[in-house]
């Protein structure tokens, strides 16, 4: 957990300092007529805000969003307990200036959040040293050149100043990195061997292709040669800034990766131990620690790993009703053999197959989008592309993506067509709904424009918000079933293989972290539980080590948000809508399960209430 350092946080912290006095002077405020809780709660959660932009923009954005010579991380060990004082601040602060008796319900849930985010802060403190610094999916090491290859044209040399100023701050950025690896070396004995050669070759893809080989471009350097061409500077100075940058990247910038990839080969010749965290000091702790986290509830690793089992029994069952419906001769296991290697669930791998791809995938988004308003009161007004990755970037992303839109922009659904053969129909259906209709799209547009909910909690923090974030784009797939689509049985079929996944990692990620697995078990787990490939359950188990605990999240938020629906419908009965539901849910932001759980409570107390007064004001919907 590092702290950030940008320019200007001095005047972030001092308006934080001012929301702290603001806060502390309530009693007076009061007396002479001033702001009330609710208001002055919003100016603290503001300030919040505002600290962890200028300090801490991964809680804020991202570090994507500092601009061009805005600073990197500071990854110290002494910014992180200068970060953590603050967060112990901001928490008692909250604690003893606010009363939550005293706030509205959606003033009380904004309280909710930011404590149980705040605890989390400081819990995730504690295990500083047990969490994986890096790893293959995410981490500073990829940060860098990704921050570093985007942006407009450079037009002035403060511009290419800036950039060059990020150039330069590498070197310290890695080797702050590189402390954290040396830590966690010390305090629980080193990341998991089979990441080691990923995180490896990962680095030096990094600092790979011209002009530090004779390969393809790297990006970064394309990047800045490109922005420079597309600006306004003089061919002379846009020569020299270009020279610039090649002896920075073949200089520093390439030194401090080679430096990361030696302590990584350093610490590779020790690894002692591969797969779960139950090997390290403290490792049942420290797993049911990223439960919480992840999940932003209170269930153990028994009992996630409980209900991964009979939700697959479930799921399991479920196709073998659509194996009989189709008539298909054989069992189970046979019928994903079918759908993996049938060519009627493929198209053909050219230009018309991907044409036709993208025209599927375009009819079930408008289809959904016609019957949105059965769902929710205000559809997203934000217009979405459905599109194909650009080619450079196409073989190595994952299967599809969403790209939320802003004011200039429109939102995108990519997908990934690379490879046709890999590409299922069947998978199609659920795979636009859980991306776009009713599913990501629908939720963050509806989040992003809604102006009662605080800038803050419209920040999605992965670590933070994957079980809200991504439990609603897995209930909005079967939201579709649930309002008749998924007329192919084929495409149902997708549908529950979609769920099936989702309810197999809860069980591998507690197999290997909680039930001592080995990596080879829980392969073999996916082998014969899924109709996924053996390479691609390789690569799942892969990123199960390397993050642990994330993915129980997807299916625990699916079935907080179900038994949220059940509890509203049971108490409203027939006053139930499932519109005012879904209102409820989003309403707030992005918020831990666990507070959404008593969001949702006070929604039903209060709609109870408008019934009893015969307040009203819509026909409900319940499907």
């Amino acid at each position: 957990m590092g702290c950030f350092s940008p320019v200007g946080s001095a005047g972030a912290v001092g308006r934080f300092a001012t929301a702290l006095l603001l806060a502390a002077s309530a009693g007076t405020a009061l007396a002479a007529g001033q702001p009330g809780p609710e208001a002055r709660l919003a100016d603290f959660i503001e300030s919040v805000l505002e600290y962890r932009q200028a300090n801490r923009p991964e809680l804020a954005g991202g570090a994507a969003a500092l601009p061009a010579g805005g600073g990197w991380p500071d990854l110290s060990a002494a910014a992180e307990y200068a970060d953590i004082a603050v967060v112990r601040q901001q928490l008692a602060t909250l604690r003893q200036e606010f009363q939550p008796a005293a706030l509205g319900p959606r003033a009380r849930t904004q309280y909710d959040a930011l404590v149980y985010e705040l605890e989390l802060l400081l819990e995730r403190h504690r295990w500083r040293g047990h969490g994986y610094p890096v790893n293959q999916i995410v981490g500073t090491h990829l940060e860098i050149p990704g921050r570093l290859a985007q942006g407009g044209p450079l037009s002035s040399a403060a511009e290419v100043d800036a950039l060059l100023s990020d150039l330069a701050g590498v070197p310290q950025l890695l080797a702050q990195l590189e402390a954290q690896l040396e830590r966690q070396l010390k305090v629980a004995g080193g990341l998991p061997a089979s990441l080691y050669p990923l995180l490896i070759e990962g680095s030096r893809q990094i600092i790979s292709g011209a002009p530090f080989d004779d390969g393809a471009d790297n990006p970064v350097w394309s990047s800045v040669r490109e922005r420079l061409q597309q600006g306004t500077l003089e061919r002379a100075a846009r020569d020299a800034y270009l020279e610039r940058a090649r002896v920075a990247l073949l200089g520093p910038y390439r030194e401090a990766y080679q430096s990361l990839i030696a302590t990584l080969v350093e610490h590779q010749s020790g690894a002692g131990h591969d797969g779960g965290v139950w090997q390290m000091p403290e490792g049942d702790a420290f797993y049911a620690f990223l439960l919480r986290q992840f999940t932003t509830t209170r269930l153990s690793a028994d009992e996630l790993h409980a209900y991964g089992l009979a939700e697959v029994e479930r799921i399991h069952g479920a196709m073998r009703a659509i194996v009989d419906q189709v008539g298909f001769d054989g069992d189970l296991p046979g019928f994903f053999e079918h759908m993996r290697s049938s060519p009627q669930f493929y198209l053909s791998n050219d230009a018309e197959g991907r044409a036709q791809f993208l025209a599927r995938a375009r009819s079930l988004f408008g289809a959904m989008q016609a019957r949105l308003p059965e769902l929710v009161f205000d559809p997203p007004t934000q217009e979405l592309e459905i599109l194909r990755f650009e080619a450079y970037r196409e073989e190595s992303a994952p299967g599809a993506f969403y790209q939320a839109g802003s004011a200039g922009r429109p939102a995108r659904f990519y997908l990934n067509l690379h490879d046709m053969a890999a590409v299922p129909v069947y998978d199609l259906e659920a795979l636009v709904y859980h991306e776009t209709l009713p599913g990501h799209h629908l939720q963050i547009s509806a989040i992003s424009a809604d102006p009662g909910i605080p800038a803050l909690r419209q920040q999605n923090v992965w670590w933070l918000n994957t079980a809200f974030v991504e439990g609603w784009a897995l209930y909005a797939e079967q939201l579709a079933a649930d309002i008749g689509f998924y007329q192919d049985p084929y495409a149902d079929f997708g549908r529950l293989a979609a769920e099936l996944w989702r309810a197999c990692r809860l069980v591998v990620d507690t197999g290997l972290h909680a039930k001592r697995w080995s990596r080879e078990e829980a392969i073999r787990y996916l082998d014969e539980t899924t109709p996924s490939p053996h390479p691609a359950n390789v690569r799942a188990v892969n990123r199960y080590i390397a993050v642990p605990g994330q993915a129980t999240s997807f299916k625990v938020g699916m079935r907080r948000i179900l038994e949220a629906r059940a509890r509203a419908r049971a108490a409203l009965g027939e006053r139930f809508d499932v519109r005012a539901f879904h209102r409820a849910v989003l309403e707030n932001g992005y918020l831990p399960l666990d507070v959404m759980d008593s969001s949702i409570d006070r929604w039903i107390e209060s709609s109870l209430a408008a019934q009893a007064a015969g307040l009203a004001d819509r026909q409900p919907v319940n499907f």
